[in-house]
């Protein structure tokens, strides 16, 4: 990572085989990269910044979060993200579905209006 010019990275190790703590970060100094040491640790979670992406990383055995600083809220894994993307079409679905209910039943009162 050094000769590619990488300004910082982690390495995770959930399950604690080769890294005790789980988390690491290393970040560019010059020429090389050095380990730097948490923002903030406590019995079973390690919180880092990164300069790179302004962004905190906690993580803890089973788990990495990006957390954003400014406002405490986490991002969205991956796998969150199309399940968020998929409560969101389904509200859509139903919205469009209610929609076309209330034109129908628009166009049925229009229609009774006019009759004697």
């Amino acid at each position: 990572y050094e000769d590619l010019g990488v300004k910082e990275y982690f390495i995770f190790d959930p399950l604690e085989e080769w890294l005790r703590p789980p988390l690491r970060g290393y970040r560019r100094q010059g020429d090389s990269l050095e380990q730097f040491v948490p923002l903030r640790e406590e019995p079973g979670l390690q919180v880092f910044f990164s300069q790179v992406l302004g962004l905190e990383l906690h993580g803890s055995l089973r788990f990495l979060r990006w957390v954003d600083p400014r406002t405490g809220r986490s991002l969205f894994t991956v796998r969150e993200a199309y399940a968020q993307a998929d409560v969101e079409k389904a509200r859509a679905e139903a919205a469009e579905a209610e929609a076309a209910r209330l034109r129908s039943e628009i166009e049925r009162l229009r229609g009774t209006r006019g009759a004697p």
